[in-house]
């Protein structure tokens, strides 16, 4: 019961972190005299000199609840015994050794998931029997008005919020909110490590920010690093932790032979953050700390596909890996019963020829170049490269830094050809692809050097 190392901090918010004059030292059974009343007492650890067994004035008490812990914060802050002058400082703690600035969390505010035909007064009455409600407020579309499924409701005090969040049952999903700015990116749950080791600054990892152009209620994507022992059914379990899961996936390992990395996809970037803020630095199995960040390259499931692939049953698309779904959408959507863009030994059936199509006249080395347009952005290189390879002869594919639109090179003209008729106007990933034949380069064209420009 003595072992700070055991005393964990479970549930979360459940262990109290405790100040107070070491000159007048106080037993264990005071402290479970005085803080008893407030719930129901785990664990009590009295921090002591290791070699003169004093005490330093810092003691530990763990709840079987948060809403317990809180209730002695409420009641025990600032209390002073009879036998000193000092008073007690009572915060929140949370991994031994380590005190919460309370002041990164407003601990009486909850962010809350909600079914989106509530309106705020059917939440007002449902979650006032948990203490007295300051406010409730319903974050909505600014174009139609209509509900999020997103709430933000103000308790008087953080016992009654935490209670809230025990007991607010199967319908709602409830976490503490960031500190207010209007409602603003900031008053959702916090992306940083949940567990971090002063000891080893190289456990405190950085995280990717949320994409800034994307819209809160949308699908968002995050990359987990967990260890190569760990299994997918066992991190799809951690991963459903958090609300509103809808995908995960194990990547190639690339260079990093000792890790696995999977794709991550929630249905709103609000329970991605929550994932990040209670998934990412927890080590499973220990010693091996999972690291959950913001992808880089942030998707919309319902505008990865075309319609006609959406009809795809959940299972497969969860199987699929993502280059499996844009092929199907370019089968799907191109292929007709009439007949086939492609002679038998190709991969994938396409659209036939179009009547008008311009023969393409070879370049000085014989190849076919052409010329290709994504709007909005360019898809991934991997899923760019594995459409253009389904046709044969492909040389290479180059993409213009930092813009939209690139040349790809076939070796023969019945692949360039196809790959203008198959692919262009058709949506691949995110974006829709424009493939026309490329002007002929100037043999005598030659790049100005930027000091002469």
């Amino acid at each position: 019961m003595k072992d700070e190392q055991n005393d964990n901090n479970d549930p979360e918010n459940s262990r109290i972190f405790i100040l107070y004059d070491k000159n007048h030292p106080i037993s264990e059974n005071e402290f479970k005299e005085m803080f008893g009343n407030f719930g129901d007492v785990k664990n009590i650890y009295i921090v002591k000199d290791r070699n003169t067994d004093s005490v330093k004035g810092v003691a530990y008490i763990k709840y079987s609840k948060a809403s317990e812990a809180f209730k002695a914060i409420e009641a025990m802050n600032g209390h002073r015994i009879e036998s000193s002058n000092r008073r007690m400082k009572v915060l929140m703690a949370t991994s031994p050794g380590h005190i919460r600035n309370n002041s990164e969390m407003e601990y009486n505010r909850l962010f809350v998931f909600v079914p989106k035909t509530d309106k705020e007064s059917d939440l007002e009455n449902i979650f006032s029997q948990y203490g007295e409600i300051s406010k409730v407020h319903i974050v909505t579309n600014k174009d139609t008005g209509e509900s999020k499924g997103i709430a933000f409701i103000t308790y008087s005090k953080a016992s009654s919020a935490a209670l809230a969040i025990e007991e607010c049952g199967p319908n709602y999903k409830a976490v503490f909110a960031k500190p207010k700015h209007d409602d603003g990116p900031s008053a959702y749950p916090p992306s940083y490590p949940r567990h971090v080791d002063s000891k080893n600054p190289t456990s405190s990892y950085s995280l990717l920010a949320p994409p800034s152009h994307q819209h809160r209620d949308e699908p968002s994507v995050l990359t987990a690093y967990t260890s190569s022992i760990v299994s997918y059914n066992e991190v799809y379990k951690i991963m459903n932790i958090a609300p509103e899961l809808e995908l995960v996936k194990e990547l190639s390992r690339q260079q990093m032979y000792d890790k696995k990395i999977y794709q991550v996809i929630y249905n709103s970037i609000a329970a991605a953050e929550h994932a990040v803020n209670r998934i990412n630095g927890f080590e499973y199995p220990p010693g091996h700390p999972i690291i959950l960040e913001f992808s880089s390259t942030p998707i919309s499931i319902s505008s990865a596909v075309d319609p006609i692939a959406n009809k795809i049953s959940k299972d497969i698309e969860v199987l699929s890996s993502t280059v499996n779904k844009a092929l199907a959408v370019i089968k799907n959507a191109s292929m007709t019963s009439a007949s086939l863009c492609l002679a038998d030994d190709y991969s994938s059936p396409l659209a036939p020829k179009r009547g008008n199509e311009k023969v393409l006249l070879p370049s000085s080395d014989n190849s076919f170049r052409l010329f290709f347009v994504c709007k909005p952005i360019i898809p991934p290189m991997r899923l760019l490269e594995d459409t253009f390879k389904m046709f044969k002869g492909l040389r290479n594919i180059n993409v213009i830094e930092g813009k939209n639109y690139g040349y790809v090179t076939y070796d023969n003209l019945e692949s360039a050809t196809r790959a203008i008729n198959c692919l262009n106007d058709h949506k691949v990933y995110n974006s829709r692809l424009k493939v026309m034949e490329a002007e002929p380069r100037e043999p005598n064209r030659k790049r100005m050097k930027p000091d002469t420009m």
